[in-house]
């Protein structure tokens, strides 16, 4: 069985980039043998949860690793690739690179082992090669925890609206203060994310004078939540492949989301969710409050036999 070392920097409770190698490792495990490695991790128990999937280690300085293909979840961060003897090194591309090196101080430097990068999604692709002038090799879309199952939704007399989101200035919030100020109906809107940070608590106070959204910290079952929502509301300014609207999906739960350029690919108006300008005027909230879509014919982009597929390729 081939040996896959899958690597990630800041092993944070909730994330994206965490979400995918959590669901990478449990829809792989018995087609490889998998170790996690991590520099720092924001708790053991994150370890806990998968440890029936794969191994586990903490990075250790000068220490030599081996195995067959090594996968760098991480775009910062320590970069392991000088301690791994790999035959394969693939970097994975989880952001829309032509936003963050436009428009935030950062700039990717392929290590000079990177033998493939992986996107996980188109428009995440086209963004990193015309951003990087750098190939893609493969677009895997995110995979989803194949061990949930939606459950029948029950309307409420309110509108129930979910985020699941890190708190941060290009996550949208204060297009979702806008947003909330015009809903002209009773609801309720639950926000999952950490909000211990000085920037998240600034976040927080901007909802003041909001008292039905309810900041609630974080989630490690955010399925759970999402089941009882008539909406997930991501108002970002980017996004790669969006986890939280995919996982939305699973669940049947439509979407209400901004043109963020990955968003065209997983939302079609008035079908799985609403896409509203990035503004937020002109709302159509007769139609979002009446007119719920009902998703009921989700199926992935990916699965894990793509990875199969791929790695069988370079192999």
């Amino acid at each position: 069985m081939d040996k896959i070392i899958i690597y990630i920097s800041n092993y944070n409770r909730i994330g994206g980039v965490e979400t995918f190698v959590n669901n990478f490792i449990k829809r792989l495990h018995t087609h490889y043998d998998i170790t996690l490695m991590y520099d720092n991790v924001d708790t053991l128990e994150l370890v806990l949860s998968i440890f029936e999937y794969c191994n586990f280690e903490k990075i250790m300085p000068k220490v030599k690793y081996k195995c067959d293909y090594f996968i760098c979840s991480s775009a910062w961060g320590y970069e392991p690739y000088d301690q791994i003897d790999a035959k394969k090194y693939i970097q994975m591309v989880h952001a829309d690179y032509g936003y963050y090196i436009k428009g935030w101080n950062f700039s990717y430097n392929k290590h000079k082992k990177v033998t493939h990068h992986v996107c996980v999604g188109q428009l995440v692709a086209d963004s990193f090669e015309k951003a990087t002038k750098l190939k893609c090799d493969a677009i895997i879309y995110n995979l989803l925890d194949k061990n949930v199952v939606p459950v029948d939704k029950v309307k409420g007399n309110k509108l129930q609206l979910i985020t699941l989101s890190r708190l941060s200035g290009e996550k949208g919030f204060d297009r979702m203060v806008k947003f909330a100020e015009q809903i002209p109906c009773d609801y309720e809107w639950n926000v999952w994310g950490n909000i211990t940070g000085i920037w998240a608590q600034a976040i927080v106070k901007k909802f003041k004078h909001l008292p039905k959204v309810k900041f609630n910290g974080i989630t490690t079952k955010p399925y759970n939540e999402i089941a009882k929502a008539d909406y997930l509301v991501q108002l970002s300014d980017t996004e790669g492949y969006c986890y939280s609207v995919i996982e939305a999906l699973q669940m049947n739960t439509p979407c209400i989301i901004t043109p963020f350029t990955s968003g065209n690919e997983q939302i079609k108006h008035k079908k799985n969710g609403y896409i509203i300008d990035f503004e937020v005027k002109n709302i159509n909230f007769e139609e979002i409050i009446n007119k719920i879509p009902k998703v009921d014919s989700f199926v992935e982009n990916s699965t894990e036999q793509d990875w199969i597929t791929f790695l069988n390729k370079i192999r």
